[in-house]
């Protein structure tokens, strides 16, 4: 599911949502989230190179640490 700022989405299950909370700054929540990222300027030179045919470019993508700054995941309320 991609995140937008200041709209909190789910996924199509509902076990999972999160949100941009600002251009950096994200939240999710769930126990069935694996948090990946996208580096934005390989996957845009891989979308602009689009083949018609045959295997497309490959872009840089990472698993985001569950430990990160930027991105947290709400506890859950008891």
């Amino acid at each position: 599911m991609k995140l937008i700022i200041g709209v909190k989405r789910s996924c199509k299950c509902g076990k999972c949502s999160g949100l941009y909370i600002d251009k950096l700054n994200a939240e999710y929540e769930g126990d069935d989230v694996m948090p990946l990222g996208f580096n934005n300027f390989s996957l845009k030179d891989a979308l602009n190179d689009q083949p018609k045919s045959g295997q497309g470019m490959r872009f840089d993508a990472f698993v985001i640490p569950e430990i990160c700054p930027t991105f947290k995941k709400l506890k859950k309320e008891a």
